[in-house]
This record gives structure tokens, C-alpha cells and sequence, in this order.
């Protein structure tokens, strides 16, 4: 299991796409974003101020895994121009989106975040990101916190085969 509340760091992750992801204590833009962290002090949020455009997407990416099962995670979504956040998942080569909202979740900043609640990840996932669509201006800061990702099972062993001799009476 991976716990992240980005209170020392990325815990391993990265950013892709257009690089806009930052941890940080708050947003800096006015009327967009959480007023604090989920827990703790730091979150990660997409930037959406300039010189970002419409449409831009953003990555904030997991570590790589042997199998990831599920996650859970907090988000807050508050801003007139809230484009889309996603999970998606890479199985084999190819990302699948699992998880997504649209639009503006919260009324005010100061309202509670979302918990995504247990987001099931398809069999052979070995990585996990958030994807970030711009919307179009600075107030659509979403951000997350409180990432946690269960690795899979193990597959359970194979039943034990028959013997193929026979027992006299």
C-alpha cells in the first residue's frame, strides 16, 4: 500500500503533459481551488493560470508497480471554469480512464473535500495518474490529496492437480 499526503514530498510521483501539477499549502489564484489541505498542509493542485490554454492537459503520475488493485483519494474541484479530472490507469501500453469528473463539485473553497470513495482498478494495472484538463481561465484549480493505492493480491495458487493413477479396490 501507498499513502500519499504530500506532507514530505511527491512520494515518488512525477508530472507529465504540460507540467502544471504543484504541491503546495494553497493556490494562489483567487476564487478557485481548496482554502487548505484535505489533511495535513500540503496538496497537489493544476494550475490553470497563464500561460496555460484551454484544453492543456496535465498528468501527476504514480510510481510504477508489479499490480495495483485500487485507490482511494481526496479531491476538491471548486472554480467557474473547472474543465475535467481523471484516473487513469496503464494496463500493458495502453491507459484506460477509470474515475472522472466535470465541472465545478464544490460552491465555496471553504467547503469539505470529496472523498472518490474506492476507485477498482482493472487487472494488470501498473500505474496510476491524475489527468488535468484545463479550463478556460485561472479559475479551474483542482486539486487532490490523500492518495492511497492498495497493490493487487496475489493470484491465488492453482488447485492441486489430479492423480492420474489408479487405486485398486
Amino acid at each position: 500500500m501507498v499513502e500519499s499526503h504530500f506532507e514530505s514530498g511527491t512520494s515518488g510521483g512525477t508530472e507529465s503533459g504540460k507540467n502544471r501539477w504543484t504541491r503546495s499549502t494553497h493556490t494562489p489564484s483567487h476564487s478557485t481551488g481548496p482554502a487548505k489541505a484535505a489533511s495535513g498542509h500540503y496538496f497537489y493542485y493544476l494550475e490553470t493560470s497563464s500561460p496555460s490554454r484551454t484544453g492543456d492537459v496535465s498528468y501527476l503520475n504514480s510510481p510504477k508497480f508489479a499490480s495495483v488493485g485500487s485507490m482511494v483519494f481526496d479531491y476538491h474541484m471548486h472554480g467557474a471554469t473547472m474543465r475535467t479530472l481523471s484516473v487513469q490507469a496503464l494496463v500493458g501500453s495502453s491507459w484506460r480512464t477509470v474515475w472522472s469528473k466535470t465541472g465545478q463539485q464544490q460552491r465555496t473553497q471553504s467547503e469539505a473535500w470529496r472523498s472518490s470513495g474506492t476507485v477498482r482498478l482493472p487487472s494488470g494495472t501498473t500505474q496510476v495518474r491524475f489527468m488535468g484538463m484545463k479550463g478556460t481561465s485561472y479559475t479551474g484549480d483542482m486539486s487532490v490529496d490523500n492518495i492511497v493505492i492498495k497493490q493487487a493480491p496475489p493470484p491465488p495458487p492453482p488447485p492441486p492437480r489430479a492423480s492420474a493413477r489408479r487405486h485398486p479396490c
